[in-house]
């Protein structure tokens, strides 16, 4: 903790070597996933009106993947102001089959995923720009009384000739 010439107290929280364990147990099959190796800093985390918190953090997910978090935001009000980027590069789908099954009626055979979120808020309007990469999708057994989704053809419809999915999604909105 440091104080400012102009009598702001900001706080610095410096990150290494660090993990955390996500666990998820309401769904009918139990999701749990592991993030390691993760470093960086969020540097003025204030509750004081307009100090901006600026956010640098990366690791591994699981066994091959990486998450990435950069961007800033004023953590008293974020929003009137927020812009952070997440990405998460490499994650085995498979891993996933507990969500994939309860909301699409799938489990997942293989596939990885890549993620790019990038959220700006000013004075409560959003833009939003969200990409999504699927490689090599394949979807395993159908649940006990089917799938009210048709996923193996949306699957066949959204990939192109070399087995991928590329979408962008851009949201613009009022989250007020």
């Amino acid at each position: 903790k440091t104080s400012n010439p102009f009598g702001i107290d900001i706080v610095k929280l410096a990150i290494s070597n660090s993990s955390a364990t996500f666990s998820d147990f309401s769904l009918p099959l139990p999701f749990k996933t592991y993030i390691h190796d993760l470093k960086g800093e969020v540097l003025g985390i204030s509750t004081t009106k307009d100090v901006t918190t600026f956010v640098h953090l990366k690791g591994g997910v699981d066994q091959y993947g990486l998450a990435k978090i950069d961007g800033s935001l004023n953590t008293n009000a974020p929003k009137s102001f927020t812009d952070i980027k997440v990405a998460f590069d490499n994650l085995e789908l498979k891993q996933y089959t507990p969500y994939s099954l309860q909301f699409l009626g799938y489990k997942i055979a293989n596939g990885k995923l890549f993620l790019s979120l990038g959220y700006k808020i000013n004075n409560g309007k959003l833009d939003a720009k969200n990409k999504v990469v699927i490689k090599q999708i394949e979807l395993g057994e159908e649940k006990a009384g089917g799938s009210p989704w048709p996923m193996r053809l949306v699957v066949a419809l959204l990939e192109d000739g070399e087995g991928i999915i590329d979408i962008d999604l851009p949201i613009e909105g009022d989250v007020n």
